[in-house]
């Protein structure tokens, strides 16, 4: 997957609560990917903003599909969570 690829999906799809290309930030329950030298890096953060489950690539696109598989299934777990407290 290359990045305009990417950005349309999360357009399409209309995927938030995602960084991209900058520092983590702190900011909850969010996906980011990031690029450190000549590797890239996908991370999620949580429910006090601190990074977890960070996995490097050397290849841009797996890292690309992987920030994209973690964001839909954080989308999926909002909604849920949505869906939840709505009940």
């Amino acid at each position: 997957m290359r990045q305009d690829e990417a950005l349309a999906i999360v357009s399409v799809e209309s995927l938030t609560d995602f960084v991209w290309f900058e520092e983590p930030t702190n900011r909850a329950n969010v996906v980011g990917i990031g690029r450190d030298g000549e590797r890239w890096w996908t991370y999620t953060t949580d429910e006090r903003a601190a990074v977890h489950g960070a996995v490097f690539f050397d290849d841009e696109e797996a890292a690309l599909d992987d920030f994209i598989e973690r964001l839909r299934a954080l989308d999926r777990m909002m909604r849920w969570r949505a869906r939840r407290r709505g009940q």
